[in-house]
């Protein structure tokens, strides 16, 4: 550790992933040669990831582990790069207005990790520590962007978080069940199950929806007694 730290102490600031020596860095954490695992990504510079070979060294080195696209993109954080885009770091057309060079809400321009570049309500950095996609609003295409994804306690990588059939957007959107709970009501008929039975059912009397007119849909009846109804 104290290697490690003198070697931060005597280098150079890094601008971005690319200026980071990976060698030296891996270095510093001999024991971690001979561990098998699979490549992970971490960000030595804040909006700027680089690939260690695999967990151990993320954790001996400290830096916090981002989703793979930080990677991918060579850790440039958004469509601007590094270089702040066409306004640059000078000042120019873009300046720091939110333009073509700065955060905005629906873009990085300066690659700071700081922007939305997909616009759903989560900033890149965000996405990365969740592993959904900063460059899709729906990493999971269930209909439920990854901001609202948040906001319901669904999973943005999984489109049927509770696994009844029904999408965590279809859940959410349309049939207004919860999406974490494949039986929402606790009637002992999944959620998918029972929209079938009612979508088909033509007996007004099963209330529930389980194809029978029974002392259950008396019950149901009962629970209800007293609504006014439009």
């Amino acid at each position: 550790m104290r290697l490690f730290l003198a070697l931060l102490l005597c280098a150079p600031v890094a601008a971005s992933a690319q200026d980071v020596n990976l060698d030296s860095l891996l270095a510093t954490c001999p024991d971690c040669a001979g561990i098998d695992g699979d490549p992970v990504c971490v960000m030595v510079v804040e909006g700027s990831g680089i690939q260690v070979p695999n967990a151990c060294y993320a954790t001996c080195l400290g830096y916090p582990t981002v989703g793979p696209w930080f990677c991918e993109d060579g850790g440039s954080g958004g469509d601007g790069g590094t270089g702040g885009g066409d306004g640059g770091g000078d000042g120019g057309d873009g300046g720091t207005d939110g333009g073509e060079t700065g955060d905005s809400a629906e873009g990085d321009g300066d690659g700071d990790g700081v922007g939305d570049d997909d616009g759903d309500g989560l900033t890149d950095i965000e996405e990365g520590e969740l592993g959904s996609d900063p460059e899709d609003a729906d990493s999971d295409d269930d209909g439920l962007n990854d901001g609202a994804e948040g906001d319901a306690g669904t999973d943005s990588g999984d489109a049927d978080s509770d696994d009844d059939g029904l999408t965590d957007g279809a859940e959410v959107n349309i049939f207004e069940t919860d999406p974490n709970n494949p039986d929402s009501d606790g009637n002992g008929i999944g959620d998918a199950q029972q929209i079938r039975n009612l979508a088909a059912s033509t007996c007004s009397a099963d209330l529930n929806g389980d194809q029978l007119v029974n002392v259950q849909d008396i019950i149901q009846m009962l629970g209800q007694f007293g609504t006014t109804c439009n």
